[in-house]
């Protein structure tokens, strides 16, 4: 399935859409585009904002949590028609909701924050040993980043109450963790010596350190996201403009 490029796609919770950040040129505003997987047919939430939409997240009891590249985060309620604006700064980068579908995660620099949706509140904050989180899992209760020393990449990953992080994987290729799945990470890589456009992506595990290599030849992947019922993956890759999704469905462990 082929997609606009965007920065950031969710699966619905019932597994049936898809819903990704689009930019409307003639209206010069963000809109959300949620796509059924079946039939292709889409419809479009146009949002009141002037600024692109870094991310979204799609919750069955609350609805989309959208995150700007800047300003404060919004949520698109369950109508899918009304958008307010949580105090909430989108500066803070990743969100993911908490397994309650009401709280969510929110990740700033050496920190995640959870943050009651209804009023903004944040209830804890967690100290992690990422500064630069670019991947979160909050059922796991997990950040993974990526570190370069000596011009090898490393996948590194730490637990909300970990003083230090781990490493997962090191590589001489140009790598970066593009999500979890349970308590693994899908980890990205381009091509040998980054000749190459097409990325190589695994799957390795938090705790055993196993990697297993996934089939797909897409160009720079960014982000992967996984169905809410485990079947298949979306991912966002692209060299500029475009992009595309891909589903895949996942090894059974």
């Amino acid at each position: 399935m082929d997609l606009p490029y965007s920065n950031g796609l969710d699966w619905s919770p019932d597994s049936q859409s898809i819903a990704y950040p689009n930019w409307n040129p003639v209206k010069s505003r963000p809109a959300i585009v949620i796509r059924d997987v079946q039939t292709s047919v889409e419809r479009e939430i146009d949002l009141p904002l002037a600024e692109p939409i870094r991310t979204l997240r799609w919750s069955r009891e609350a609805g989309i949590l959208i995150a700007p590249e800047v300003s404060q985060l919004q949520l698109v309620g369950l109508d899918q028609t009304s958008v307010k604006p949580l105090q909430i700064s989108a500066r803070w980068g990743i969100a993911e909701w908490a397994s309650d579908g009401l709280t969510a995660f929110v990740a700033g620099k050496g920190n995640v924050h959870e943050v009651d949706i209804a009023t903004g509140n944040v209830s804890q904050t967690y100290k992690v040993p990422i500064e630069d989180i670019m991947v979160l899992s909050s059922i796991q209760k997990l950040v993974a980043s990526r570190n370069e020393v000596n011009r090898m990449f490393e996948i590194q990953v730490a637990a909300f109450d970990e003083s230090t992080s781990r490493t997962l994987l090191s590589s001489g290729r140009d790598c970066h963790p593009a999500g979890f799945w349970k308590r693994q990470v899908f980890v990205a890589c381009q091509g040998d010596s980054g000749m190459s456009e097409s990325s190589s992506l695994y799957l390795v595990d938090v705790d055993s350190g196993t990697i297993r290599g996934l089939n797909v030849n897409l160009p720079r992947v960014k982000q992967v996201r996984v169905r809410p019922d485990d079947q298949a993956i979306a991912i966002i890759s692209g060299i500029t403009e475009f992009g595309a999704t891909f589903t895949l469905k996942l090894p059974s462990k």
